[in-house]
């Protein structure tokens, strides 16, 4: 039977539009100057491992070193993808672009840009020299054909997706795709604590409402579907050993640079003066988004209660809710200092100069039950004490010596306790706590499990899971209706006179 002309009109558009951005991708990808990006890259990778082995003379005072080893040869070309490069998530997938990076790969940062979560690039890593790869998008018209042109435009030999939220994963997948290459699924939290119910439904349920579900595909049913298809994956790595129980992998935790997060590369001294912080001042640090959940109001109650007023709390990113702003300054007799975010290349320098981190994260939450903070990996790595709660994904490191769990009701005694200690760690560093995260928190023992992940991968094949594949086809035949539903309706027909 015969299509009707304007179903044929409509198809003939569609191939059109996709033809027109492909062909705008295409234009974009010819002028990206890729020599001088893999050219800072590789240098950038010589010049950490150079500082590594200077700081470490430096630091603890060790015969001369030995001349630095060659630098890590070129493993191919690598996408890291996140679901949204304009907040949070974007952080852990810098995390391991940082990792395949200073293993010797070429590699970039690829994601979308969702107005919902502001739309830019996200602001650490905004004025970083990392490859970066990104468009803006609002829903899936706009979402699909542009995944569609970068996929057909870049070549890559391996893609790490970072979260098993649906944009990265439909990214991911066609890049993998086109390039017949492996895929590492990277599971960083318990997604569903972010969403309405904690629990995953198949992919049936979402191929029944995917033309509302997925006008956004970021959101709800969508991200409870991919929770489904985590298993599927060819390898998967967690960050911490909640998520491990939870979904199996090799643990690449958060993990910094050895080199670069140094504490004989700072002056103490003069970065508390850039802060505000007194001789005699106890510095509690906290760098990030202080949400509720992670205790930052429980904090300064308890500074608000201290006899001793030298405990001050340094805030260190943007406050959005103004409820938040409204409880902090009730607590009247606490000292808390608030300081715009910084530039992930600014951290560093900024811990330097704390006493202590205190992570009060709720134990009741959700989200805590999953969710590692990378401002244990930077504390520790300037040998800082860590204070935490006992919640799921810390419990290995207590054991390790790297943070200590307390009750929050003992925060108080805790603190007392370090003030009256740190006489006997100049300079803020814990020898033991350095040394726990050069064992267990730094890239030298990260990055070889990220690199064994990936040769797992690449062992398992290069075909998508069907699981992936289908999201796929979903997500296609969602485009093509809401296409069509954006169409204007063609003008009538004549009728034909009997």
């Amino acid at each position: 039977m015969a299509e009707a002309p304007d179903t044929s009109a409509r198809r003939l558009d569609l191939l059109q539009f996709n033809l027109r951005e492909l062909s705008r991708w295409a234009s974009a990808e010819a002028e990206q100057v890729e020599v001088l990006e893999t050219g800072l890259t590789q240098e950038r990778a010589r010049a950490d491992q150079l500082a590594s082995l200077l700081a470490a003379q430096a630091d603890r005072q060790q015969a001369p070193a030995p001349a630095a080893a060659a630098p890590p040869r070129r493993r191919g070309r690598a996408a890291v993808i996140s679901w949204d490069m304009g907040h949070n998530p974007a952080g852990r997938a810098m995390v391991l672009y940082d990792l395949l990076a200073a293993a010797g790969w070429e590699t970039e940062l690829v994601g979308p840009l969702w107005p919902r979560f502001g739309g830019r690039l996200w602001p650490p890593i905004a004025r970083s020299d990392r490859t970066i790869r990104t468009f803006p998008c609002d829903r899936l018209e706009q979402f699909w054909p542009a995944a569609l042109g970068l996929a057909a435009t870049a070549r890559f030999d391996l893609v790490v997706i970072c979260k098993p939220r649906l944009p990265g994963i439909l990214l991911g997948s066609l890049i993998a795709k086109a390039a017949k290459c492996p895929i590492v699924l990277d599971v960083d939290d318990f997604e569903l604590s972010f969403t309405d119910e904690e629990s995953a439904v198949p992919l049936d349920a979402l191929e029944a409402d995917a033309g509302a579900a997925l006008a956004e595909p970021y959101g709800n049913l969508a991200t409870r579907a991919c929770e489904s298809v985590i298993r599927d994956a060819p390898q998967i790595v967690v960050s911490n050993v909640a998520l491990r129980a939870r979904y199996g992998g090799i643990l690449v935790r958060h993990a910094r640079n050895e080199a670069a997060f140094n504490p004989a590369r700072f002056d103490r001294e003069g970065e508390r003066r850039n802060l505000g912080i007194a001789a005699d001042d106890f510095a509690l640090i906290f760098v990030g988004t202080p949400r509720r959940h992670k205790g930052v109001l429980r904090i300064a109650e308890v500074l608000d209660a201290l006899p001793d007023k030298r405990f001050v709390l340094h805030l260190v990113g943007d406050i959005t809710d103004k409820r938040d702003i409204r409880d902090l300054e009730a607590f009247r007799n606490a000292r808390v200092v608030r300081h715009p975010g910084c530039d992930f290349d600014d951290l560093p320098r900024i811990i330097s100069a704390a006493d202590a981190v205190v992570l009060l994260q709720d134990p009741a939450h959700p989200i805590s039950q999953y969710q590692i903070p990378a401002k244990i990996s930077d504390a520790a790595a300037f040998g800082l004490p860590v204070i935490t709660t006992a919640v799921p994904p810390t419990r290995d490191l207590a054991e390790l010596g790297l943070v200590t769990v307390i009750d929050p009701e003992a925060l108080g005694d805790t603190l007392t306790a370090l003030m009256a200690e740190r006489d006997r760690f100049p300079g803020g560093c814990r020898p033991a706590v350095r040394e726990a995260f050069e064992t267990e928190l730094g890239f030298a023992v990260n990055g070889p499990r990220l690199e064994l992940a990936a040769s797992r991968a690449a062992k398992a094949g290069t075909g998508l899971p069907a699981s992936f594949q289908r999201l796929l086809d979903i997500a296609e035949e969602a485009y093509r209706r809401h296409r069509a539903a954006s169409r204007p309706a063609p003008p009538p027909g004549r009728r034909r006179r009997k």
